[in-house]
């Protein structure tokens, strides 16, 4: 029993590397002007072709659930205050998506991923 729960875990543990090592993710069904960027520490959120950003660090509080600190933007008008977090999970990963959700959950959107 327990080495089938230690199977579990390592087979989600490496589910979500693919979201810890990612170069680009898109939110499926988009367009391609809006992406996503992991470098080590930060995550990047990219608009309108790259012209504005949203830059975060990034700390993995587990395998699948990581923590966002809004650290800097160029965008106009920006809801979010510096310092903001956001706690998201990866819910799932199958192939190159990756379902996520916001904590708690439904207070902003989750969505689906496309992982190059």
């Amino acid at each position: 029993m327990i080495s089938s729960i230690a199977a579990i875990a390592q087979v989600e543990q490496q589910d979500c590397d693919i979201v810890k090592s990612a170069t680009k993710m898109m939110e499926k069904g988009d367009d391609g002007s809006s992406y996503y960027r992991v470098d080590g520490d930060w995550f990047y959120d990219y608009s309108n072709n790259g012209k504005e950003y949203i830059k975060s660090k990034i700390e993995w509080q587990d395998d699948c659930t990581y923590m966002l600190t809004l650290v800097e933007t160029n965008m106009p008008n920006f809801a979010l205050e510096y310092g903001t977090k956001l706690r998201v999970q990866i819910t799932e990963v199958n192939g190159n998506e990756a379902s996520y959700e916001y904590l708690p959950i439904g207070t902003i959107p989750g969505g689906v991923l496309i992982i190059e």
